[in-house]
């Protein structure tokens, strides 16, 4: 029987990320995978706008989680999210022991470990994106040309303002020194248009890359595919 999954993504880059590439990958491993976003707001006006800016969205978060899994309740039905470290809701459980911690994968998978023992399903498969989904688009600059023509100048002074960070993963979450701040600030145009851009990157980039840079990311992209297997 094949795995049917259901990923509660945090907004438009992360849904198109997972429709357009994770979605063909996990078809090919007999799961048929579909992406939604977060829903912040409980007013028709304010539906499926994605986001997890506010200290108190973990509440949209889970009930987003409980929801899906209550009307899915088959048994071949799975379920998992992909939402940022990066400004994570203060009200998460584990939120305060979290920051406490100083190793970012510690942190990480404390917060995990803690969403899971809300969500308390074995269908689920709890991810937090360290630190945020543009990390990923750090893992090969060669192919940012690709997307941004013309502007090699700019691509290398990102590159070379993240060349000391041998792990991606552990470029940090400051207000200035984000993933997503750092590239923003060379690329103005991405802000507009992260979903494309970020698709785009990503898809020249390739999963095996991103995967060979991102050790949690490959994890859990893992975990995923094992569930065509029955696991």
């Amino acid at each position: 029987m094949f795995t049917r999954l259901h990923i509660v993504v945090e907004g438009r880059t992360e849904e198109k990320f997972v429709n357009e590439i994770l979605v063909p990958h996990l078809g090919g491993r007999n799961i048929s995978a579909d992406a939604r976003m977060i829903q912040t707001g409980r007013t028709p006006s304010r539906r499926n706008k994605g986001g997890l800016g506010k200290p108190q969205d973990f509440d949209h978060l889970k009930d987003d989680i409980l929801a899906w899994t209550r009307v899915e309740s088959q048994p071949n039905v799975r379920f998992t999210t992909m939402v940022d470290l990066y400004a994570y809701p203060q009200n998460a459980p584990g939120y305060d022991e979290a920051k406490m911690l100083t190793d970012a994968y510690a942190k990480v998978a404390l917060l995990e470990q803690r969403m899971a023992e809300v969500v308390n399903s074995q269908r689920f498969i709890p991810y937090i994106q360290l630190h945020e989904y543009e990390t990923l688009l750090y893992a090969d600059f060669q192919k940012w040309d690709i997307v941004f023509p013309q502007k090699a100048s700019h691509i290398w002074a990102l590159a070379r303002e993240v060349k000391g960070d041998d792990n991606i993963e552990l470029i940090n979450d400051g207000e200035r020194s984000a993933p997503s701040k750092r590239l923003i600030r060379v690329f103005p145009e991405y802000e507009g248009k992260k979903a494309d851009y970020g698709y785009l990157l990503a898809l020249h980039i390739g999963l095996d890359t991103l995967r060979g840079k991102c050790a949690h990311f490959n994890d859990w992209l893992t975990s995923l595919e094992a569930l065509g297997h029955g696991n």
